[in-house]
């Protein structure tokens, strides 16, 4: 973990056209983090046919995550750019899903449409996914960098590479309640 750190923190991770996937480093919901996401989006919406109609959310067992209001602008600004493209199609919009393991706090019940909570554990409890199926995906893993105790960083990765979509979202139908209507389907 140590070294991607340093690698990821050294690299200039913005998004181009030519460089599919970016290291992050930091919470998805940062405000750098954001910005790097909404132009991910820009590029990997544009060979779309469709709208994407669907964002899932897969929360990490970390006590109060996405208890800040950058993680409501993340997912507003992900939102509005979804229904701008929706409105050109006249298509019915986006909904938003977060899995979380146990009872989900109340600000997550306002951010999101809906919330799956499951009582056992089907992903590593470090993990956290943000996917729009087709378009995005930015992965992270809370850990311990260079240290046994102490606060877990979020590191990770994010991007439009469509083999990289393809790969997360099988991932998320195998490990998914097949009760959990997420609007997920295999592709390809």
């Amino acid at each position: 973990m140590s070294r991607y750190w340093r690698e990821a923190v050294s690299q200039a991770g913005e998004p181009r056209i030519d460089r599919k996937t970016i290291a992050l480093v930091g919470s998805l919901f940062t405000q750098g983090n954001a910005e790097r996401l909404s132009a991910l989006f820009d590029y990997g919406a544009r060979d779309r046919q469709s709208p994407p109609d669907v964002l899932i959310s897969v929360a990490p067992q970390i006590k109060h995550w996405g208890a800040t209001t950058q993680l409501r602008d993340t997912m507003t600004l992900l939102k509005a750019k979804i229904e701008a493209l929706a409105k050109e199609d006249d298509d019915a919009g986006m909904v938003s899903h977060c899995l979380i393991i146990g009872r989900p706090d109340r600000y997550l019940e306002r951010m999101f449409d809906h919330v799956h909570q499951a009582d056992s554990v089907r992903f590593p409890p470090a993990l956290e996914i943000l996917l729009v199926p087709d378009t995005i995906v930015a992965v992270s893993v809370h850990a311990l960098i260079g240290a046994s105790t102490g606060l877990a960083a979020p590191l990770g990765l994010a991007g439009f590479d469509k083999d990289v979509i393809l790969s997360t979202q099988k991932y998320l139908l195998q490990n998914v309640n097949k009760r959990s209507n997420l609007g997920l389907t295999q592709s390809r």
